[in-house]
């Protein structure tokens, strides 16, 4: 969201003098809507953004109710999928 950017360069300034490695991920993301790209890129301004995104799916917050996650109710699920990708990447960081 637009506030989530808004706050991003003190985020990103405190992160930064911790020294730890940090990755942007953007979650909740809706592929068709154009805020999403413009996140992405106003984001990387400032660091690494993940590939792969987390999208806005009914399945995490149901999963989350029964204290599961999306690869426990739905393993073949688009949700476990993207999880599945983004642990891919992020290991390798």
């Amino acid at each position: 969201s637009p506030a989530d950017l808004w706050s991003v360069g003190k985020t990103v300034e405190l992160v930064k003098a911790s020294k730890k490695k940090f990755v942007f991920v953007l979650n909740q993301a809706k592929f068709s809507a154009n805020i999403t790209a413009q996140a992405a890129a106003a984001l990387s301004k400032f660091g690494t953004v993940a590939e792969s995104f987390i999208g806005d799916r009914i399945l995490y917050p149901s999963a989350m109710v029964s204290g599961s996650v999306a690869s426990e109710i739905s393993p073949s699920s688009t949700a476990a999928k993207e999880i599945e990708s983004l642990w891919r990447e992020l290991k390798v960081l």
